[in-house]
C-alpha cells in the first residue's frame, strides 16, 4: 500500500535527518509532509487541488486543499517538532474567517485534524507516525483524509474501503482490516464513532439514491404538510452528497445550521420564526425578540461569532422554521432530504 509504505519512509527520515528537519519547515514540507498528501490522493504538483502559500485577507496558511473546487482543508505546516500548539488558535480563526470546514496541522510526524464546523473545534484524530506500534492502525486513521473519501471525515473507514474500487480491504496495512473496534479511541488512535457535528463520508450515487428513497425532501414535507409526528430523523443529506448523521430533530436543526455556516449562506442573526416576529430562530443572544430567554439554546460558531439556536420545537414546528430558513438562506429545499 502507497500509504503504509510513504510512512515507513518518513519514520525512517526523522530517524536519519531530525536534527536538520528540526531547524528547517520547507524541509519537512518537501521530505515528510508532501509525501504523505501525494499518498493520499492529494497531487501537490496540481493548483487546482493543492495551493501552498494559500493567502487571503485575514491571512495565509501553508497549504489549502480543493476538493470539488472548494476550499476544504487548510493546512499549517510545522518545522519537526515545532509548535503545533501555537498554530491552533491562528488556524482556527483563519477557518473560521475564510469559511473552511476542516483544519490539518502537521510537523510531518504528528497529524491534528479539526472540524471547524463545530463550536470551538471539535479534533477528529491525533496521530503521532514514530510513536506507533503497529504503524498500521494509523495509516488505517489517516484514510479519513484521502481525497478519494471526500467529503470527508469518513465515519467509519472499514465501510468506505470495503465499497470502494480503487482501494479494496486487501491494501490496507496488516493489523487495520475489520471492524473499526479495533482501532483505539483514544490518542494516537482515532475513535470509530461518529462525533457530533462532522460530516460523513461522500456516498456513491447508487447508495445516494437508496437513502433518498427512505426519506423524503425538505420540500415535499412542506407539501404534505410536515407529517412527521412520532418519526424520528436518522441523516440528512445536503447537496453535493454531503450528509450528517442525526438522532433527533434538535441535531437535524443544527446541522442545517451548520451546513448553512459552511457554504457560506447563514442569513444575518438574528433570524425570526413564528407569529409576528416575536420568536428566533437564532440570534446572537440566547434571546428572543420579546426579550423572553430561549429555552433550550445550542451554541454555533460562524465567522462573525457565535448565535444562540432554539432548539425548543415539536418535529412539526423543527421540520417548519428549516424549510423557512432553508429558503431564506437561497438553498433549494428540493435539495435538502432527510431520511428516517
Amino acid at each position: 500500500m502507497e500509504l503504509m509504505n510513504t510512512l515507513l519512509k518518513v519514520r525512517d527520515r526523522i530517524a536519519q535527518h531530525g536534527a536538520a528537519l528540526q531547524q528547517n519547515e520547507m524541509l519537512t514540507r518537501y521530505a515528510l509532509i508532501d509525501p504523505v498528501l501525494r499518498a493520499l490522493g492529494w497531487d501537490t504538483e496540481d493548483p487546482t487541488i493543492v495551493v501552498p502559500e494559500y493567502t487571503t485577507p485575514t491571512g495565509r496558511m501553508d497549504y489549502v486543499l480543493f476538493w470539488d473546487n472548494q476550499r476544504y482543508i487548510a493546512l499549517e505546516a510545522k518545522a519537526w517538532q515545532g509548535n503545533l500548539p501555537g498554530a491552533r488558535n491562528t488556524g482556527f480563526q483563519y477557518c473560521w474567517h475564510n469559511q473552511i470546514p476542516f483544519y490539518l496541522i502537521s510537523d510531518g510526524d504528528t497529524w491534528e485534524l479539526y472540524d471547524m464546523t463545530v463550536q470551538g473545534g471539535h479534533i477528529l484524530f491525533n496521530l503521532q507516525i514514530t510513536k506507533a506500534v503497529p504503524l498500521g492502525p494509523t495509516a488505517y486513521a489517516l484514510m479519513r483524509l484521502h481525497r478519494a473519501f471526500m467529503p470527508l471525515p469518513a465515519q467509519n473507514v472499514s465501510a468506505v474501503v470495503s465499497s470502494a474500487t480503487a482501494i479494496g480491504q486487501s491494501t490496507l496495512p496488516s493489523g487495520s482490516i475489520g471492524s473499526p473496534s479495533t482501532i483505539s479511541a483514544s490518542p494516537p488512535y482515532v475513535s470509530s464513532s461518529p462525533s457530533p457535528g462532522t460530516i460523513s463520508p461522500s456516498t456513491p450515487t447508487s447508495g445516494v439514491a437508496s437513502m433518498a428513497s427512505q426519506g423524503v425532501s425538505l420540500a415535499d414535507l412542506h407539501r404534505q404538510g410536515y407529517p412527521v409526528t412520532g418519526k424520528q430523523p436518522k441523516q440528512v443529506i445536503f447537496p453535493n452528497n454531503i450528509s450528517a448523521p442525526v438522532r433527533t430533530w434538535k441535531d437535524l436543526l443544527i446541522e442545517i445550521v451548520r451546513y448553512l455556516v459552511r457554504v457560506g449562506k447563514l442569513p444575518t442573526a438574528p433570524f425570526s420564526v413564528g407569529l409576528k416576529g416575536q420568536s428566533y430562530l437564532y440570534n446572537t443572544t440566547p434571546t428572543h425578540a420579546s426579550g423572553n430567554p430561549m429555552r433550550q439554546p445550542a451554541q454555533v460558531s460562524t465567522s462573525q461569532g457565535t448565535i444562540y439556536v432554539e432548539t425548543h420545537g415539536s418535529a412539526n414546528w423543527i421540520c417548519r422554521a428549516v424549510y423557512t430558513l432553508v429558503s431564506a438562506a437561497g438553498v433549494n429545499p428540493q435539495d435538502i432530504t432527510i431520511v428516517f
